[in-house]
């Protein structure tokens, strides 16, 4: 448990130190209100939003606020390669697959706890445009949260990905390669069968729990590799 605790304190210090982390969440909390703002703005001047989703409108701006949350993610872990952290970080915790929990654990709680002010922002400003929307609707609540839970998922799909391939580069481009084209791509197939399929196991359109089983087998491949693995 000592082992643990300590791996956790390391990367909440790791994390909280940098001006990196602060900066990308400062990014994704922009860009997520600022473009659920104009989108729900727009909807508003067209005819009270033509009937579309108000709350998918206000949080809208989440599938372009997640890249920086992928990239900061990914740092998370190839940062400390590049740089040959990452001995530093197994000679006093030697555990891998301890530091690679550590590390999921506080990106998560971070993104969730930055996420959440950023999504209720977002209705919050959004409900400027569009009057249909307020806190106190359960479903409203439950439509942030999953959004919140989205990031959160995001983030872990990167630091997956991360400890797979190790470069910021590769790990950046391949995470938001498997969120941003299954989508394209799906609408380019006639197939029916096939366009279902992209549908379903993209992490962007097959839902939380697509997504979750995708962060997961990540996960999973990167800690089994970190052991079979030199540093």
């Amino acid at each position: 448990m000592s082992t643990a605790w300590n791996a956790v304190r390391a990367e909440w210090t790791k994390l909280r130190t940098t001006p990196g982390p602060a900066w990308l969440l400062l990014t994704t909390a922009i860009v997520t209100v600022a473009l659920g703002a104009a989108i729900s703005g727009a909807a508003a001047c067209a005819q009270d939003g033509c009937g579309a989703d108000a709350v998918r409108l206000a949080l809208s701006g989440v599938y372009l606020g997640l890249a920086p949350v992928a990239v900061l993610a990914v740092l998370t872990v190839s940062g400390e390669y590049s740089t040959a952290l990452i001995r530093t970080t197994l000679t006093a915790i030697p555990g891998r697959t301890t530091v690679l929990a550590a590390k999921a654990l506080v990106l998560a709680v971070a993104v969730a706890a930055a996420g959440s002010v950023t999504l209720l922002a977002s209705v919050l400003v959004a409900g400027a445009s569009l009057a249909r929307l307020s806190l106190a609707d359960g479903h409203v609540l439950r439509a942030t949260a999953g959004s919140v839970a989205f990031l959160v998922l995001i983030a872990l799909l990167g630091l997956g990905i991360a400890a797979v391939l190790r470069d910021s580069a590769a790990a950046i481009g391949t995470v938001l390669g498997l969120v941003y084209l299954p989508p394209i791509l799906a609408q380019m197939v006639a197939d029916p069968q096939w366009h279902r399929l992209f549908e379903r196991v993209a992490p962007m359109s097959g839902g939380l729990g697509v997504l979750a089983t995708w962060a997961c087998g990540t996960l999973l491949l990167g800690a089994l590799l970190s052991r079979l693995r030199d540093t």
